[in-house]
């Protein structure tokens, strides 16, 4: 596999994503599986104008060293419709994802566990647009998978659940929570057909699990432990 060995979560807001990763974290460290967990900032740090600067250099550098997977994700952005100018921040935000990961020591014994990765980066640049278009989309994930392949972790709940969970939580910055209710809860629906359509896209190794209940036994956190386990001797 490409890349190093690393898990990520996919899911909508709201899904435990978050949850669900420190635990199974846990679990396969526990069954002499070591893994590092890395969580989702809570918001964008505030950067001054010269660290800003210097993050668009950087952005150039990635464009050079990944020039497919750079006119990849632009041309998948560029075919949502209506456009938006913000979702040129996710593009680059998907490339700095790619990057980061490939620049990973991989000598290391640890995996990475991710709350979220490079598919939920590819969800959000469409989250308020058009349904994804296939080619584009196809061609970006090869891009992507090329680079860097995780197993990811596809968590499955209803729009409702993972609407009522994001009224009920502390605000973390999804762009859904702007929303008023019903706005937000039609767009979740929206959201859950994109979801589908990029992992039955996807390249890489998936796993499915269901959270549709709040709360995971330590019984269902082993199960889905011994589930990655099984991919990563079959994948990795």
């Amino acid at each position: 596999m490409p890349g190093e060995a690393a898990i990520e979560f996919f899911g909508l807001p709201g899904a435990g994503k978050t949850t669900l990763a420190v635990g199974l974290a846990k679990a396969l460290t526990e069954r002499g599986f070591p893994c590092r967990p890395l969580l989702t900032d809570a918001g964008p740090p505030r950067r001054t104008a010269c660290e800003r600067i210097a993050r668009q250099i950087k952005l150039l550098g990635i464009c050079a060293r990944f020039p497919r997977l750079s006119s990849a994700a632009l041309a998948y952005a560029l075919r949502i419709r209506p456009y938006r100018a913000e979702r040129l921040s996710r593009v680059a935000f998907l490339l700095r994802l790619v990057a980061r990961a490939a620049a990973r020591d991989t000598t290391s014994h640890d995996v990475i566990v991710a709350d979220q990765g490079v598919l939920q980066a590819i969800w959000s640049i469409g989250l308020f647009g058009s349904p994804p278009p296939a080619r584009p989309l196809e061609t970006l994930l090869r891009s992507v998978h090329k680079r860097y392949a995780p197993l990811v972790v596809v968590v499955e709940v209803t729009p409702a659940t993972a609407h009522a969970r994001l009224v009920a939580r502390p605000r973390q910055h999804s762009r859904l929570e702007e929303l008023d209710s019903d706005e937000a809860l039609a767009r979740m629906s929206a959201s859950a057909h994109a979801l589908e359509t990029i992992v039955d896209a996807w390249l890489g190794p998936a796993i499915r699990v269901d959270n549709e209940r709040a709360g995971v036994r330590p019984d269902e956190l082993g199960d889905l432990a011994a589930r990655v386990q099984a991919a990563f001797r079959s994948c990795y």
